[in-house]
């Protein structure tokens, strides 16, 4: 008789764990240099919000003095500022740019290639939901080494700005504020349009329409007629600025010496709005995508639908109505 060797106990092979798929598991990750540049732009920001301030300091200690030290003085101390400003800006974006890679790292670590791979494979509802936090992911990765970021961190600065304006003079003040709003009324404008309330198609307001549907976009490489027309806006408005601010010089309402700010401070509210407004869509891409990675659900996608757009060569995109993490995550807007 052969005897039977007894059965040794397999081992089970554990699983490659699911990456979470909320954002905040990855945050220890990018805390440190998003911290630092949200320091940083703070500073710098507050370097731009004193310009107005500084000038009038300056512009006394010129009219008190009569010899050369003073106005060496200031022209040293107003190379510095503007020497630390650029310091400040350069510092940030590259604290961005390490988060961005920070992100990217952990994104390797998490999705493991065989994960990948499988993702790639049959689509079922969970390779699909793993390869849709993986591109929303990505999609915050490259926002974050994108120059979009630093208009969005500087939006409630726009508010600072106005303010600013305001304390140097009333009617500067009111002009800053009707300026911006001009802006926020044109951008808001195209947003509808782009959306399809304006357009005979539902399908009006997808973005890989929205070049050949919106009244202010161009086809090709032709740079975008929204872009171009809020690019206009800002130079007319620092036009309308100047004369105002001369008008302002010859009547004895504003100081010689504010001047200088106070084109500063327009300049960086004008800057920031123009950025922030033509790149709104990109903005809103990355917004959704933040959107998604914070549900414990991600966003299904038909698996016909998303093998169509495999079919069609394109797989970092896969179709969705409302998909805003694919990695084609490209610029249609020129922005500043």
């Amino acid at each position: 008789m052969t005897s039977r060797s007894p059965t040794r106990p397999t081992k089970s092979v554990p699983m490659a764990s699911q990456p979470s798929p909320h954002l905040a598991a990855l945050w220890p990750t990018v805390r440190q240099p998003l911290t630092g540049a949200a320091l940083l732009g703070t500073l710098a920001n507050l370097l731009t919000v004193a310009a107005p301030f500084a000038t009038t300091l300056a512009y006394g200690a010129l009219t008190a003095g009569d010899g050369m030290t003073a106005p060496l003085l200031i022209a040293l101390l107003a190379l510095a500022a503007y020497a630390l400003h650029t310091l400040l800006w350069v510092a940030r974006a590259r604290l961005l740019v390490r988060a961005g890679r920070n992100l990217g790292t952990a994104l390797t670590d998490r999705f493991s290639e065989a994960e990948r791979a499988d993702a790639r494979g049959p689509f079922t509802s969970d390779s699909v939901g793993l390869t849709q936090r993986y591109r929303d992911l990505t999609a915050v990765r490259r926002f974050l080494t994108s120059p979009l970021v630093g208009p969005l961190l500087d939006t409630p600065w726009l508010v600072i700005y106005t303010l600013g304006l305001g304390l140097v003079h009333a009617g500067l003040g009111a002009m800053a504020l009707v300026g911006l709003s001009a802006l926020l009324a044109l951008g808001a404008a195209d947003d509808l349009h782009q959306d399809g309330a304006f357009a005979g198609s539902p399908d009006a307001g997808s973005p890989d329409d929205s070049a050949a549907n919106s009244v202010w976009g161009a086809v090709g490489d032709v740079t975008d007629l929204m872009a171009v027309g809020l690019h206009f806006c800002c130079v007319v408005y620092q036009v309308l600025l100047l004369g105002v601010t001369v008008v302002l010089i010859q009547r004895g309402d504003l100081s010689p010496g504010v001047a200088p700010g106070v084109f500063v401070l327009a300049w960086a509210a004008l800057r920031t709005a123009h950025r922030l407004i033509a790149a709104r869509m990109e903005l809103r891409t990355v917004w959704e995508a933040h959107q998604r990675l914070h549900t414990s659900q991600p966003d299904r996608i038909q698996p016909d639908r998303a093998r169509t757009s495999r079919s069609g060569g394109s797989y970092g995109r896969v179709a969705d109505d409302h998909d805003g993490g694919g990695l084609m995550f490209t610029l249609h807007h020129r922005v500043g």
